[in-house]
């Protein structure tokens, strides 16, 4: 009887230590420790290698590691009318934040100012738990350049090119 009670006991603790949720106070304390620190070595990419084809806009991607561990990775695709840039915090090579957003360059009168950009959509993705896709998301705006991610686990492609980027 005791046995099963201490094994029991010891599942439970073990459950629980493994699969608890970060809270927004702990993203938020990672990503300021990200942001300060200038240790990270900077990894940049200007070609997307997945699409055979170019795009009007460019294509960047900037990595910040340390010893083969990524903590944040940032990309920019350049379409005809703006760019999207999809950001993505991680602590031990976990996703915690990704913010994605559009901008479109303004509009005047004689066309389109290259150098302006507006926002028109934001998405922000605080990963509670990013193995059981917990997440807490605030939206603004109208998406306009892509199409609407159904699962966080839809952003692993471009977590996946920026550990490969780093292993080349």
């Amino acid at each position: 009887m005791i046995r099963k009670t201490i094994t029991t006991l010891l599942l439970i603790a073990c459950v629980s230590t493994f699969a608890q949720n970060v809270t927004l106070e702990e993203i938020s304390n990672n990503i300021l420790q990200i942001e300060a620190d200038t240790t990270f070595t900077l990894t940049e990419q200007n070609q997307l290698k997945q699409i055979k084809t170019t795009l009007d806009g460019g294509y960047h991607l900037k990595i910040w590691h340390k010893r083969r561990k990524i903590s944040k990775i940032v990309e920019e695709i350049g379409v005809s009318y703006g760019r999207i840039q999809t950001t993505v915090y991680l602590t031990n090579n976990t996703p915690i934040k990704i913010i994605e957003t559009e901008d479109n360059f303004a509009e005047t009168p004689t066309g389109l100012n290259y150098k302006k950009l507006n926002n028109a959509y934001k998405v922000t993705h605080d990963i509670l738990n990013w193995e059981q896709q917990k997440k807490i998301t605030k939206e603004a705006g109208t998406r306009v350049f892509s199409t609407h991610k159904k699962a966080i686990l839809d952003y692993k492609l471009l977590i996946d090119s920026a550990k490969q980027a780093i292993n080349e």
